[in-house]
């Protein structure tokens, strides 16, 4: 495979799964967990069902598992493999620590 293939392909995985997960994660906070503390007892019921039936927190966490190592595989590649050279210019700092402040 290629490079530029590897690059796209990570690129796509990150990008793809970054925007599936926040975006999920706004619709839950703003949306779905006030109407379920709206709702009452019948509220936990639903949560309790989609939690089983759905394996929504597996998929959630596979979304973020990805994201973070496609990241990860993104800078150690554009990086030469986190060479200081790379550390030192701009766009590796700028890189470097955002990949680290997402990850904390």
């Amino acid at each position: 495979m290629s490079d530029q293939t590897y690059l796209l392909i990570l690129r796509l995985l990150h990008i793809g799964c970054g925007i599936s997960w926040a975006g999920t994660v706004i619709f839950v906070a703003f949306f779905l967990d006030p109407a379920v503390k709206s709702a009452g007892p019948d509220g936990v019921k639903f949560m309790q069902q989609l939690a089983k039936t759905n394996r929504f927190p597996i998929v959630m966490m596979v979304l973020a598992i990805i994201t973070v190592l496609a990241g990860i595989l993104l800078i150690w590649k554009v990086s030469g493999g986190l060479q200081a050279v790379w550390m030192s210019t701009k766009n590796g700092q700028v890189l470097s620590t955002s990949g680290v402040l997402a990850i904390i």
